[in-house]
């Protein structure tokens, strides 16, 4: 957050307007709820130094920047789904979880810096739903920890601050909807919403081995900073009107985009590590024509890991253009080099960018587009032929296992491919030994 731009917003529990930044939604009608057992606002104490802080920035002529505008821990608490008990301490929320799936209704769900949230559930199987029905996106500084997997979905928005600490057996933030009755069923289908904010990682994202990452909405960025590592697990960004999650036993198996969506944008510019998994970024963008739908400015990288290849699947749909800048590594040092696929309507691989499918024991797959050929009716072809810049395009000499396997299946010649990424641009493209 820029700490320089700041808007005001009325406060309902100080009865004023106060400073707060520009990612900071305005409260609307209030949070009401009857029944469940409810977590209050913990900061009633804050009240009074808030309002000390107002009079002393109106007499500087300032706005005082450390008005609390957030709680600093999930609010108003209301389980509706499942068994669980829900107790503050000072710092920290701890959500203990009787029950395989447990859904809670927030009014607001935020976590200062210094602040936790720790999830105790049965296993890494089991699911909590947190859902926000506020007016505020949720700011997320400090820690978030989990055995299972949990669920934050805030139509409002979603950021993960720098220095905030995530570490879950999986996540899924989104700011789509799920109903009840899908959850219950383990139907796990995200619907869009009429308006949605961004979903923002500057943090550090992390899931134990086998786990998953899927940060869902109209525009998701993972920024320079942000960080977010399943090993042998599974990162999925996605964007559509329509998201299915298949899981089971806590691991994602696929995500199934359907429909189109009006300002389409997936950006990656920070680094999303899954060895020996799969990494995909899936967007369906409507009248999206020629307007990039997948940015990749960062590292995505999915190296082998033993006898398992990494995965790195960039799918921009018929409409969407795919840009490529940043470096993917599907490498492996032992085994064979993984296997990387983009598909879109344009493809660009702009200077600098790197892909790496090199392996000990022989080198992996590029598909642009389409197989060789198009042989490989899975991939399909782009409407129009894309443009790739590159100057530099490497073939090293054939591993003593399998030959190294460069595809690029454009709407041109094999050869003219070649002469083409030789002649223009920087883009390096290695794959064999």
């Amino acid at each position: 957050m820029n700490s320089k731009l700041y808007k005001l917003v009325f406060c309902r529990r100080l009865g004023c307007l106060v400073a707060v930044g520009e990612f900071t939604r305005a409260y609307g009608r209030s949070f009401s709820s009857t029944g469940g057992k409810l977590i209050n606002d913990n900061n009633t104490k804050t009240g009074i130094l808030s309002h000390l802080a107002i009079l002393m920035g109106l007499a500087l002529g300032t706005w005082p920047l450390l008005v609390l505008a957030h709680p600093s821990l999930p609010v108003n608490g209301k389980v509706i789904i499942g068994q669980g008990a829900l107790d503050v301490n000072n710092t920290s929320l701890t959500v203990t979880q009787h029950s395989d799936k447990l859904a809670i209704n927030w009014a607001s769900y935020d976590i200062a810096q210094g602040n936790s949230v720790i999830y105790n559930q049965p296993g890494q199987q089991s699911i909590a739903l947190n859902r926000v029905l506020g007016r505020d996106a949720s700011q997320i500084y400090g820690n978030l920890k989990a055995n299972g997997q949990v669920f934050l979905l805030n139509p409002n928005g979603i950021l993960f601050g720098k220095g905030a600490q995530v570490d879950v057996g999986g996540l899924v933030a989104s700011t789509k909807s799920i109903s009840d009755g899908d959850f219950v069923r383990g139907s796990y289908t995200l619907t869009s919403r009429k308006h949605e904010g961004k979903l923002v990682n500057q943090a550090n994202l992390r899931t134990t081995a086998g786990g998953y990452i899927a940060l869902i909405g109209q525009q998701v960025e993972n920024q320079a900073s942000g960080v977010i590592n399943t090993p042998q697990g599974k990162v999925a960004l996605a964007s559509g009107s329509r998201v299915t999650l298949n899981l089971d036993h806590g691991s994602l198996l696929g995500v199934q985009v359907k429909g189109e969506q009006v300002n389409t944008l997936l950006q990656n510019g920070g680094l999303i590590q899954a060895d020996g998994g799969v990494i995909q970024l899936t967007a369906r963008g409507k009248e999206m024509l020629m307007n990039t739908v997948i940015d990749n400015t960062g590292i995505l990288q999915a190296q082998g890991l033993a006898e398992k290849n990494g995965v790195i699947y960039l799918d921009g749909g018929s409409d969407g253009v795919v840009s490529q800048k940043g470096v993917m590594d599907v490498s492996s040092p032992q085994g064979g080099g993984g296997s990387v696929i983009l598909q879109g309507e344009n493809i660009h691989l702009v200077a600098a960018s790197k892909i790496d499918a090199r392996g000990a024991k022989g080198g992996g797959k590029v598909l642009v587009g389409g197989d060789w050929q198009g042989k490989n009716k899975l991939i399909k072809m782009p409407a129009q032929s894309s443009w790739i810049k590159a100057r530099k395009l490497m073939f090293p000499p054939r591993s003593k296992g399998r030959a190294a396997s460069p595809y690029y299946g454009l709407n041109i010649t094999p050869v003219f491919m070649a002469i083409l990424m030789l002649v223009v641009g920087h883009c390096q493209v290695m794959v064999g030994r």
